[in-house]
């Protein structure tokens, strides 16, 4: 499954390491459709670690929780998906 997304984040004035976001996700299912998604949520640091926790309303009519994790030392993206 390919994707893109679109994101926005502001920082928690409070803390560098830690803040929302919102933006929009396009992916291609094993089937082929093309589905896209309005994504909001939470993302904090750990050195080179980021994580993402969003709620995504899918244009199939589907809702997931999805945690994305980032590691940027190595170049992986890890997103798991928890459906409603």
């Amino acid at each position: 499954m390919g994707s893109e997304m679109c994101i926005r984040d502001r920082n928690n004035p409070n803390s560098p390491d830690q803040g929302s976001f919102h933006g929009r996700a396009i992916a291609i299912n094993n089937d082929g459709l093309r589905v896209s998604a309005s994504r909001q949520g939470v993302w904090s640091r750990e050195g080179y670690i980021y994580s993402f926790y969003s709620l995504d309303d899918v244009s199939d009519g589907n809702q997931f929780l999805c945690i994305t994790t980032m590691n940027l030392k190595d170049n992986k993206v890890e997103m798991r998906f928890y459906p409603k």
